[in-house]
């Protein structure tokens, strides 16, 4: 009986906020209002993209305060960074039936995070994660489909279980999309974060984000 020692996982957090209803109205408020700005691609609406401050409106301060908590706890426990970890980007997402999101990553973060404000597994599309193995193989990249899927050979991961109220954190290299809804109104927060100082062991330098 042999043993498997898994060497280089990726780890993603998922936490809880037990405030959500509360929450979830204030940010209703947001989506519904012409008051704040919007930009609209598509069946999608995307709010605070130019200056990014979505988790800085006014009644999401106990928001803000769980995102950078579980942050600060994902960084330390998963990276062992002890680093204070800093929001340097935040935007709501409205999305209607039919809308996808392209698979991506985000080059300009650490890491990487969702909020899942209005979601409905039977209506709204999970969150998909993708191992690029093959742009990252110098050699012939082979591959053989197995005939069970597990968290060693798979090429992608759908969290299928997600919940309203939950954040998912993830390394920002990480590459992920969903596929099509089946309904209107999914609402999640996306955001990026950045440890406040960055220390590869030769240089120092401090992250701060411009307003």
């Amino acid at each position: 009986m042999g043993e498997y020692v898994k060497i280089f996982p990726t780890t993603i957090g998922r936490f809880y906020n037990d405030d959500h209803e509360q929450t979830k109205e204030v940010i209703r408020n947001i989506v519904t209002s012409s008051h704040y700005e919007e930009n609209i691609e598509g069946p999608a609406r995307h709010f605070f993209e130019s200056k990014l401050d979505a988790l800085d409106q006014p009644g999401l301060e106990s928001l803000k305060e769980f995102v950078i908590n579980c942050a600060n706890d994902y960084a330390h426990d998963v990276y062992g960074i002890d680093r204070n970890i800093i929001i340097t980007g935040s935007w709501i997402n409205q999305t209607s039936a039919g809308f996808t999101q392209k698979v991506h990553n985000h080059g300009n973060s650490y890491f990487s995070g969702t909020y899942y404000v209005n979601y409905d597994p039977d209506f709204h599309s999970a969150i998909d994660f993708y191992k690029d193995v093959e742009k990252k193989s110098n050699m012939p990249f082979i591959y053989q489909n197995p005939n069970v899927y597990n968290e060693y050979n798979c090429k992608g991961w759908r969290m299928q279980d997600l919940k309203e109220g939950e954040l998912v954190i993830w390394p920002s290299h990480l590459e992920h999309g969903y596929d099509p809804n089946k309904g209107d109104h999914r609402v999640s927060i996306s955001m990026n974060f950045m440890p406040e100082y960055l220390d590869n062991g030769s240089y120092t330098f401090k992250v701060s984000k411009n307003d």
